[in-house]
């Protein structure tokens, strides 16, 4: 069981604080000691302390269990790979594994940390909205500030999206992808990365493939959707003629403009809008293709209302295409 940390620990602590001769830190250590003396395999010291005793040294060491800290004793009798140092007899404490600094004053005790690695649980889960936003914000500019490697931990895609570099992505405790926030995006590995990524998710609906010569189309409700060259020799190498499949399709490359509709007219297909949803900047329009319900995003000029049947255009290139048992990705 860990010890904790008693009063007279803290009392001795505030009476080390005004012994500079006996806790050195920053530039004084390498006024008073050597790079040869104080190197070796934890690195050069943020910290050292001159200890008397064993008592001295257990209290700096309950002080460290308590707040987290990793604290190397290296000195005479420690048997610990690395430099031996005796410092004025007594034992070196050295601080330096994890870059941290223990800074002690006549009133209170705190620690300022440096560290390799920050690790964050879910910390925006019980804020509002408004101030999700704005925190969001703060960590990375902290994130920037201090270019520390933070694990982040998250439910939200937004979040994962606007903080992350590197994500990994899990369900049911397994990774199914690790990548950039721009690939997952755009190149997921398998449904559940593709629904998970993207707010309003990825458009998901049931299409039988068709080969005709090199080139493999999609039907579905009577519409027959052509595929780029790369995206049909996919399905032609793969065996897929006549398989069903799952595409998905992101609301952003829906169109309903005159301009896209008549561009793309080999994508094009008319139903019914059911919903209309104005965010400002953009409108959601929620429809259905045969039975799978839709989302377009598109400009908030739009004039389509609920009840008026529309012209939509897939964007055929942004079609990605999953195998129906097994879930992964086909075209990518």
């Amino acid at each position: 069981m860990r010890e904790r940390l008693t009063e007279h620990d803290l009392t001795f602590l505030r009476q080390l604080a005004q012994d500079p001769d006996r806790l050195l830190a920053g530039d004084e250590i390498s006024e008073e000691y050597s790079h040869d003396e104080l190197s070796g395999t934890a690195g050069w010291p943020q910290a050292v302390f001159r200890a008397k005793n064993v008592a001295e040294v257990s209290a700096v060491m309950r002080y460290a269990n308590e707040h987290a800290i990793p604290v190397t004793p290296r000195g005479a009798g420690t048997g610990l790979v690395g430099a031996a140092v005796a410092v004025a007899g007594g034992i070196l404490l050295d601080l330096s594994l994890m870059n941290q600094v223990l800074e002690l004053d006549e009133d209170n005790l705190t620690l300022t940390v440096e560290p390799g690695v920050l690790l964050m649980d879910e910390p925006l889960s019980n804020l509002d909205a408004k101030l999700r936003v704005q925190m969001r914000i703060e960590i990375a500019k902290l994130h920037q500030r201090l270019g520390t490697t933070i694990i982040y931990v998250t439910h939200d895609q937004t979040e994962a999206m606007t903080l992350g570099t590197r994500i990994v992505v899990m369900k049911d405790g397994l990774v199914q992808q690790v990548d950039t926030p721009q690939n997952l995006y755009e190149k997921p590995q398998n449904l559940f990365v593709a629904g998970f990524m993207g707010s309003p998710q990825m458009n998901f609906i049931d299409a039988t493939v068709d080969v005709k010569g090199d080139t493999a189309s999609l039907k579905v409700a009577g519409l027959s959707i052509p595929l780029p060259p790369a995206k049909s020799k996919k399905l032609i190498d793969g065996g897929y003629s006549g398989k069903t499949v799952t595409f998905g399709i992101r609301p952003e490359d829906i169109y309903d403009s005159q301009m896209m509709v008549e561009a793309k007219s080999e994508s094009t297909f008319e139903t019914t809008i059911r919903v209309y949803e104005l965010l400002g900047a953009e409108v959601f329009l929620y429809a259905d293709l045969a039975e799978f319900p839709i989302t377009a995003r598109v400009d908030p000029r739009t004039t389509a209302r609920p009840g008026d049947k529309v012209k939509f255009a897939i964007d055929i290139e942004k079609i990605h295409v999953f195998d129906k048992d097994t879930e992964k990705i086909i075209t990518n």
